[in-house]
C-alpha cells in the first residue's frame, strides 16, 4: 500500500489531548515546513 510513497516523520512528542492547541500548532508549522519543501522538488 505505501509503494512508492513517501513517508514523513513530524517528530512531534505524544503529550498533547486531542485537538490541542498547541498541537494544531505544531501540526500546521511541520507540515506546512514539508509541504512547501515538496513543492519546491
Amino acid at each position: 500500500m505505501m509503494d512508492h510513497k513517501p513517508l514523513f516523520v513530524l517528530d512531534i512528542p505524544d503529550k498533547y489531548k486531542f485537538m490541542d492547541s498547541e498541537l494544531v500548532d505544531e501540526l500546521d508549522s511541520k507540515v506546512s515546513e514539508i509541504l512547501d519543501r515538496e513543492a519546491n522538488n
